[in-house]
């Protein structure tokens, strides 16, 4: 086996036990894992992924978590002026203190969204198959397969998007809005490339060892797993 040699390997003891399900994988994999169709069918799948936390069920439930800490907020704000409050004080609390943990916890339902969205598809088999599919690609800028999960989250799930928003917006025009983010984007993911490639000619040089992974049989995920991983 050469050095950096990535290796695909099924579970051995599912196999044995139940044939047709080590078949009806290796016919879904034909497709998910396919050449030329791996790369597309996991951009759709994440694609799908992204849609459904970023504009359907995690922006509703982050929408709906916003009005009810509003409810919280507001009836916090009429409490100091019954008690006299210093105003000062009452601009501290409410508009630094409350306003920050509005802005966080406005923030979770997205966040869990996502991380229940990734933990199907972790309990169904097809992240450690995503892994084996990157791995080729990742490898030559010295990552591994692993990799590719955690930078996507990455890309949703931190604070950069309002950034971005709120600066393209004081200092851009509309027309040209979208199209800057998309650049903001791919400029991350540039440098991230490139200080990859650093690392790998300074800190982590010499070969990589190999990929193993076991890869378990197509399964449909449990309440349980689901709610532990997410």
């Amino acid at each position: 086996m050469k050095k950096g040699q990535s290796i695909f390997v099924n579970s051995g003891n599912e196999v044995i036990m139940d044939g047709r399900e080590h078949k009806r994988s290796m016919a879904i994999d034909w497709i998910l894992t396919g050449k030329y169709t791996a790369i597309p069918c996991f951009i759709g799948i994440m694609a799908l992924v992204f849609v459904m936390t970023f504009s359907f069920i995690g922006a509703a439930l982050s929408d709906l978590m916003g009005i009810r800490i509003d409810k919280v907020i507001a009836l916090l704000d009429c409490l100091p002026g019954k008690a006299q409050v210093n105003p000062i004080a009452h601009s501290l609390v409410n508009d630094g203190v409350c306003s920050g943990v509005r802005s966080v916890l406005s923030l979770l339902p997205t966040i869990v969204t996502m991380f229940f969205f990734i933990s199907i598809l972790e309990d169904t088999g097809y992240i450690e198959r995503v892994d084996f599919v990157m791995d080729r690609l990742l490898r030559k800028i010295g990552l591994s397969g692993r990799s590719i999960v955690p930078m996507l989250i990455g890309f949703g799930c931190t604070a950069k998007l309002p950034i971005y928003t709120l600066m393209i917006s004081a200092f851009f025009p509309r027309r040209y809005q979208a199209l800057i983010i998309v650049g903001l984007y791919a400029l991350g993911i540039v440098c991230g490339i490139l200080y990859a490639l650093f690392l790998k000619g300074t800190k982590y040089k010499g070969s990589p060892v190999p990929f193993v992974m076991e890869i378990p049989n197509y399964r449909f995920p449990s309440a349980k797993s689901v709610w532990i991983l997410s």
